[in-house]
């Protein structure tokens, strides 16, 4: 067994992981996912899974593609229990993501669909530091911290290393991170008396 096919077998099986306290949290009701971001995350794994597998990336695109499943089974599963405050900030961020899809598909160029589908990923990201802001004990933190550390070794799986393959690993990699660390420093902030 080759070296990439270790490291991404390891990166599935830690994402994998990251995503059962999140499900569990769902069914407790302590966690509530808008429903926004993830349709919007599960999507673009998907673009991206194609862009990387088209462009070499190998086992280390596989991580990318088991994730589309993972991100759209949160998405069914907070139309059921996720947030149920939609604001018109969410809405102008869900046309922004799919404006930013037409554009990828429109350039049919890997390389700008990668650096489109990552800018997506991050708008389609708002809603959920929106709602965390108010309320960052409805997110599970470790599931984002396990996923940071899933994507970037997705990376070092890679067969073939490029900004096709790797740009968005490393972006979502710095996003999942930025989101935990918001997570913490709001959830201290709530706990700090003013």
């Amino acid at each position: 067994m080759s070296f990439h096919v270790v490291i991404a077998a390891v990166s599935v099986v830690l994402q994998l992981g990251s995503f059962f306290p999140y499900f569990r949290d769902i069914a407790r009701g302590t966690t509530k996912p808008h429903a926004f971001s993830w349709l919007v995350w599960g999507v673009l794994n998907v673009i991206t899974f194609a862009a990387q597998i088209t462009h070499g990336g190998g086992p280390g695109a596989w991580r990318t593609a088991f994730t589309g499943a993972l991100l759209i089974s949160v998405f069914i599963a907070s139309l059921r229990g996720g947030e149920r405050n939609i604001a018109r900030a969410d809405w102008i961020s869900l046309a922004a993501a799919a404006v930013a899809m037409i554009l990828w598909r429109l350039t049919n160029d890997a390389l700008t669909a990668v650096l489109l589908v990552t800018a997506t990923d991050v708008i389609g990201s708002f809603p959920t530091f929106r709602k965390s802001f108010h309320k960052p004990f409805d997110e599970t933190a470790l599931t984002f911290a396990l996923s940071g550390f899933s994507f970037l070794l997705s990376i070092f799986a890679l067969d073939q290393l490029s900004l096709i393959t790797a740009f968005f690993p490393a972006a979502i990699t710095l996003l999942d991170f930025a989101l935990v660390a918001f997570l913490l420093l709001r959830r201290a902030q709530m706990r700090t008396p003013a």
